[in-house]
């Protein structure tokens, strides 16, 4: 019932990716409510691996998932001029760009940084070997 009330969810999109152990343990204190935590920004570096609430993540195909990150980050750089328009701020790519330049500037392995922490999404321009 927890995973499909709606009532106890909680996005973490960016966030979720800069708490310490003992804040992902203080979450349920601070939202009572919580029952899960869904997340498309990176996990956190070091992950607490007893928490009292189950994280979810969703798996795309990554063609499904490239184009849908361009599509997100073009309405965000034309609704929100001057902004990055990027998930979590991660990179920086002109406004202007078509999908073939913005590709250019898109952190590569975006699922798999994200999964390995904030330190390998951020700094994607390392190699992940």
């Amino acid at each position: 019932d927890r995973l499909t009330s709606h009532s106890g969810w909680m996005g973490g999109a960016c966030f979720w990716g800069h708490l310490t152990p003992s804040a992902q343990h203080a979450l349920p204190q601070a939202f009572p409510s919580l029952g899960f935590l869904a997340s498309e920004g990176p996990m956190p570096d070091e992950l607490a691996l007893n928490l009292d609430y189950p994280l979810v993540t969703m798996m795309r195909d990554p063609f499904d998932r490239i184009v849908s990150a361009y599509k997100w980050w073009k309405f965000m750089v034309d609704r929100f001029p001057g902004t990055r328009g990027s998930i979590c701020s991660t990179y920086t790519a002109p406004a202007n760009a078509t999908l073939s330049e913005w590709i250019d500037y898109y952190p590569d392995n975006w699922v798999t940084r994200s999964l390995l922490g904030a330190h390998y999404l951020y700094n994607f321009k390392s190699p992940l070997g």
